[in-house]
């Protein structure tokens, strides 16, 4: 089996923290982004990794290449966002044999799911949640256990079972196929080649598409639902903080909710709900719903503050 992973986007919404780093690589729980996605197949029998890098793609590629070793990853760069459909498609153009079962999953979606058992599966799935705000989400129309229709960000009431990330389909080549008639028709959605409209061309072509609903679906695409991502995941490993062993503490107290990297120094301080990053100087402090980057230093500092990398805030 294979799996594509889109990694390219820019990440606009996180900046000024992807300035410095690709959405993936950014910490939460005990861990980066993409080490929860790739874990989240730790069962599943995978033979190529196939990841759509663009925007700081040089440090992914290190970062994948250093700490999997023994993995099988192909790069595929995409120097434009066009779309998931786009993404997805250039990485089909890079599997010489089509007739291979595909998982694609996105790389900033941690997803509560039993992978081994949703694959169990003569068909395409498809992993779905309820949401309250359907408007934001391509959406699913089912009947029983198939899907019927796809629609992408619907401005009027579709269902609210929302597409969250993660799929599988039986042929690479059918799929392969439906991307590449919305390229020869010049089909786009929001200016954009769509994987949901690819979806629909599989469904009207006659494709028997299941769902699974998954329990819980943690979004990291901005700085409140990468907070929230934290906490939830710290629930989930039944810790109130992750704290790296190399952390130096001194007349501290870390509230609950929060994540501390590597040789991170902090003295007098108190944290709540935030994530810090490695080499990070602390003194001083009151912080809460905070992301601090890489080798920043904060000195008296009291309320919330989001930095990127070598930042120095002193009061």
């Amino acid at each position: 089996m294979k799996v594509i992973i889109p990694a390219a986007g820019i990440g606009k919404r996180l900046q000024p923290l992807t300035f410095f780093l690709p959405k993936p690589l950014f910490y939460v729980g005990s861990k980066r982004i993409i080490d929860y996605v790739l874990s989240s197949l730790r069962d599943v029998d995978i033979d190529e990794y196939i990841i759509i890098v663009g925007y700081k793609k040089e440090i992914l590629i290190d970062y994948l290449l250093k700490n999997y070793p023994d993995k099988r990853f192909t790069f595929v760069v995409q120097e434009e966002q066009s779309g998931l459909g786009d993404a997805v498609f250039k990485g089909l153009l890079n599997i010489r044999n089509l007739d291979v079962p595909l998982l694609i999953l996105l790389s900033d979606t941690i997803i509560e799911l039993n992978v081994e058992k949703f694959l169990k599966t003569k068909n395409s799935k498809l992993a779905l949640m309820e949401v309250d705000d359907p408007k934001r989400f391509g959406i699913a129309r089912i009947d029983g256990k198939f899907i019927t229709d796809v629609v992408e960000k619907p401005k009027n009431f579709v269902s609210n079972k929302a597409i969250v990330g993660f799929y599988y389909f039986k042929s690479s080549k059918k799929l392969f196929e439906s991307l590449n008639y919305l390229y020869e028709n010049d089909i786009k959605t929001k200016g954009e080649i769509q994987l949901t409209d690819a979806i629909k061309k599989l469904i009207v072509d006659g494709e028997k598409i299941e769902f699974g609903e998954v329990k819980r679906w943690i979004d990291c695409g901005n700085f409140k639902t990468l907070l929230v991502a934290n906490s939830l995941l710290l629930k989930l490993e039944k810790r109130k903080n992750f704290i790296d062993k190399t952390v130096s503490l001194e007349n501290s107290n870390v509230i609950k909710n929060s994540s501390i990297f590597k040789n991170v120094k902090i003295s007098g301080c108190k944290i709540k709900n935030s994530i810090i990053g490695n080499d990070v100087i602390l003194k001083d402090c009151n912080i809460k719903d905070s992301i601090i980057g890489d080798n920043s230093s904060v000195e008296n500092f009291k309320g919330s503050i989001v930095c990127g990398e070598n930042t120095i805030i002193k009061k």
